[in-house]
C-alpha cells in the first residue's frame, strides 16, 4: 500500500519471488528508498544504475514501477535538475544522472543526517542543504574551513579573519559566506572561480580582496563603491553592504539581516528614523566616524542592545532614539553632543552612567525616565534647563551635581530618586 516502505533510505535490494502474479506496488509504496540499486525478479537481477533507468523499456514493468516509486520523492526536470524533495528521510541518495541540485531543495529538512551525491552533479544551488543535520555535521568536520562539495563551496558559516580560496574551488554558491560578520579578507587562488550573487551577503567586516593576479582591493566604506572595480570585486563589496539601505546622501533608512554585532560603514552620516527599531538580535552597535546624528526612534525597543560604540562625533540624538533598550548598559563618551531629544533614553533600565558634554543647554522631558540602574550622571556647566520627569524613577541615582548656572527644573524631574536634594525648587 502507499507509504509502506516510505523513507527506508538504506534499502538497496528488492526480491520478488513471483513477479507474474503480484499486484504492482502502489505509487508511493517505496517513496524515499533512494538507495535502491537492485530488483531481483524471478532469479534475474536488474541493476538500477541511475535516473535514466526509469526510461529503459527493456525492464519489466514491475521493476520500473518499483524504482519510480523509490524516486517519487524527487522532482527532476528535463535538464536533469533536482528541483524539489518532498519526503522527510534521514538518508537520501541522489540518483546518478542528476546534474543540478536546485536552490533550497533540502532546506529545513530537520531529519536529514546523511546524503550521497553522485559524480554527475555539476552544480549545487544556494542554501540547498541549509539548516539540515547533515550540513551541521559537515561544519563540525571542517572546523573553520568552508564546506566544499564537488569543488563548490556551499557553506562557510564558520569562517573568520582572512580566508584563502583553494585553486580547486570552481564556484562559491550564493549565501555561502552570508552573515560571516568576522570575515575580514578573501584571497583568490584561481581566476576561474565563479562567485555567485549574495555569496558574501552581510559580511560587514570584509575589507580586503586579493584577486588571483595579486591585486588588492579595499573597502573603506560606502564611498569605496564609487571607484573603478573588477566586476567580481564590486559584486562582493556590494553584497557586503547590501544590508545597509541608504538614500544616497548618507542617511541610513533601514538595516536588514538581523545582525547581532553591527558595525556601520563609513559614509553613513545619520541613522534615520526607526532604521533599526525592534531589531530583536542586535546586541552591540559601532558607529562610523562619519555618523553625526542618531534620528528619532532609531534604536527604539532594541531589547538586547547592550553597548553603543563610535559615538565621539555624534552631535545629535533624536527623540526616543534609544527608548526601551532595556539591556543597554553603556554608551561611549559623547564629547560633541549638542542636542538630546525628548525621551531619548526612557526605560533604559540597565543604563548605569551617562556623561553629558559641555555645550548641552537642556535636558528635555522624560529623557532618562525610568532608568532604574542609573547611578551616576555628569552634567555640563552649560546646562540651563531640566525638563519634566527627566530623571523620574531613577531609583539608584545618587551621584549627580547640578551646575551653578541652572535656571529651571521641571515638575517631578527627580521624582523617586535617592538624591532628594536634587529635587530642590528653583526660582
Amino acid at each position: 500500500s502507499d507509504h509502506s516502505f516510505e523513507d527506508c533510505g538504506y534499502l538497496e535490494e528488492i526480491l520478488l519471488r513471483d513477479g507474474q502474479n503480484m499486484d504492482f506496488p502502489a505509487s508511493y509504496a517505496f517513496s524515499g528508498c533512494t538507495a535502491m540499486r537492485r530488483v531481483i525478479l524471478e532469479n534475474t537481477v536488474y541493476h538500477l544504475t541511475g535516473y535514466e533507468t526509469l526510461f529503459d523499456r527493456k525492464l519489466p514493468e514491475a521493476v520500473r514501477r518499483i524504482y519510480g516509486s523509490a524516486l517519487s520523492c524527487f522532482t527532476i526536470d528535463e535538464e536533469f535538475a533536482l528541483t524539489e524533495y518532498r519526503n522527510c528521510g534521514r538518508f537520501v541518495a541522489i540518483p546518478e544522472g542528476v546534474k543540478t541540485i536546485g536552490e533550497e531543495v533540502f532546506k529545513d529538512q530537520a531529519r536529514l543526517e546523511a546524503v550521497s551525491i553522485p559524480d554527475s552533479v555539476e552544480y549545487i544551488g544556494p542554501r540547498a542543504f541549509d539548516k539540515t543535520p547533515w550540513l551541521e555535521q559537515q561544519r563540525a568536520v571542517n572546523g573553520t574551513d568552508p564546506v566544499t562539495v564537488k569543488n563548490i563551496i556551499i557553506d562557510a558559516a564558520a569562517c573568520s579573519g582572512d580566508v584563502v580560496i583553494s585553486p580547486f574551488v570552481k564556484r562559491i554558491s550564493g549565501w555561502a559566506f552570508a552573515n560571516c560578520i568576522d570575515l575580514t579578507g578573501i584571497r583568490f587562488s584561481s581566476s576561474r572561480t565563479v562567485v555567485e550573487i549574495h555569496a558574501f551577503r552581510n559580511c560587514i567586516r570584509l575589507k580586503r580582496i586579493v584577486t588571483a593576479d595579486g591585486r588588492e582591493y579595499c573597502l573603506e566604506g560606502l564611498p569605496s563603491l564609487d571607484q573603478e572595480l573588477p566586476s567580481m570585486v564590486r559584486q562582493i563589496f556590494e553584497d557586503c553592504c547590501n544590508c545597509f539601505k541608504t538614500d544616497g546622501t548618507g542617511l541610513l533608512l533601514e538595516c536588514t539581516g538581523n545582525i547581532s554585532r553591527l558595525t556601520l560603514p563609513e559614509g553613513i552620516t545619520e541613522i534615520g528614523r526607526g532604521a533599526l527599531k525592534d531589531s530583536n538580535l542586535l546586541t552591540s552597535i559601532t558607529l562610523p566616524d562619519s555618523a553625526a546624528a542618531v534620528g528619532e526612534c532609531a534604536f527604539e525597543q532594541c531589547k538586547w542592545l547592550e553597548t553603543v560604540r563610535g559615538t565621539s562625533r555624534l552631535t545629535r540624538i533624536g527623540r526616543m532614539a534609544f527608548s526601551g533598550c532595556v539591556h543597554l548598559k553603556r554608551i561611549e563618551e559623547l564629547p560633541m553632543l549638542r542636542s538630546l531629544g525628548e525621551r531619548a533614553f526612557e526605560n533604559c533600565t540597565s543604563l548605569e552612567e551617562i556623561i553629558l558634554p559641555e555645550g548641552i543647554e537642556e535636558i528635555l522631558p522624560g529623557t532618562f525616565y525610568r532608568c532604574h540602574e542609573l547611578k551616576r550622571v555628569v552634567l555640563p556647566s552649560t546646562l540651563k534647563r531640566i525638563g519634566k520627569e527627566a530623571f523620574a524613577f531613577c531609583y539608584n541615582l545618587t551621584d549627580i551635581t547640578l551646575p551653578e548656572g541652572i535656571e529651571q527644573i521641571g515638575e517631578r524631574a527627580f521624582a523617586w530618586c535617592r538624591n532628594h536634594e536634587s529635587e530642590r525648587e528653583m526660582p
